[in-house]
């Protein structure tokens, strides 16, 4: 069975089905790591200054992936990125991709294929290198 992941705008806490393990840590950055499939992503506002790994190699794939509001980095590295080790659905992002201040922020990375991406709003660059990256 494949993990969910579906935030909104007013909860603070994502809810998850079985199957999919989650870490989270709280700070400056939070950091959901998921070992294994995340059958998708739906954020109905934006995804800010949080990094979502999803891992176990070619099974650390994500489904569509649906953000209502803009993918947002920002100061720590990774912050404002989706991850995995293997394939990424169609992702669609209501505004704007934005690069933070330090490396891999911003960003939709994929070591499998990436199905298609929509950008509502502008592919913006941050500070550093590697930031507001597809």
């Amino acid at each position: 069975m494949e993990a969910w992941w579906s935030v909104s705008s007013r909860s603070r806490s994502p809810t998850w089905s079985s199957g999919g393990t989650t870490t989270q840590t709280a700070g400056a950055t939070l950091v959901s790591d998921i070992a294994g499939a995340l059958g998708f992503l739906k954020i109905t506002g934006n995804l800010k200054e949080a990094l979502l790994l999803v891992t176990g190699g070619v099974d650390g794939k994500v489904g569509p992936v649906t953000i209502g509001g803009s993918l947002i980095g920002g100061a720590d590295d990774g912050s404002g990125q989706i991850f995995t080790d293997g394939l990424i659905g169609a992702v669609k992002i209501g505004r704007d991709l934005v690069g933070g201040s330090t490396q891999t922020t911003g960003s939709v990375i994929s070591g499998g294929s990436l199905a298609a991406i929509t950008l509502g709003g502008s592919l913006i660059g941050g500070r550093a290198s590697d930031t507001g990256l597809i």
